[in-house]
């Protein structure tokens, strides 16, 4: 059926927009930090980061990330030529309430990035939620927009 609970993993963080639409949406993440290794300023970080969430005034100070924008892709990691952007913390992040149809919406990220147990307790716990709170048949981000966000509690690291 059209509205049965769907889950959506992918690694890739373009996830080909299945987790973005799907009740529960986990995406592979790695939060790219800062080595010792020193800064080229070569610039390729800077190119790589689709989000514009890297800035690099010089080698002396090195590349500078913006959290907010930073999608935890780990392409900045992937081409930096001499280690200094490495893979921080790896995990997941978790979108809820997506959906298609009629009424289509993306999904809204819960804050952080989250260790497998973790992600594997906030899927148990999502889903415990929409079977205790769902009223014949109603999408889980519309279980969301009338019990509220807040009753599940969770939060990445």
């Amino acid at each position: 059926m059209h509205h049965e609970f769907r889950v959506s993993i992918s690694d890739c963080p373009n996830a080909c927009s299945r987790p973005q639409i799907a009740n529960i949406g986990l995406i592979g993440a790695a939060r790219p930090e800062i080595s010792d290794a020193p800064c080229t300023g070569c610039g390729a970080c800077v190119a790589a980061c689709r989000e514009s969430a890297i800035d690099l005034k010089d080698a002396d100070t090195g590349p500078v990330i913006d959290y907010d924008k930073c999608l935890a892709c780990r392409k900045c990691c992937k081409v930096c030529p001499c280690g200094t952007l490495r893979e921080g913390q790896r995990g997941w992040r978790i979108l809820i309430g997506g959906k298609l149809g009629r009424h289509p919406r993306l999904g809204m990220e819960l804050e952080g990035i989250f260790l497998k147990d973790k992600a594997i307790a906030v899927v148990e716990k999502c889903v415990d939620h929409y079977m205790t709170y769902t009223v014949e048949g109603e999408r889980f981000g519309d279980v969301i927009d009338r019990i509220g966000i807040d009753a599940l509690e969770v939060k990445g690291s």
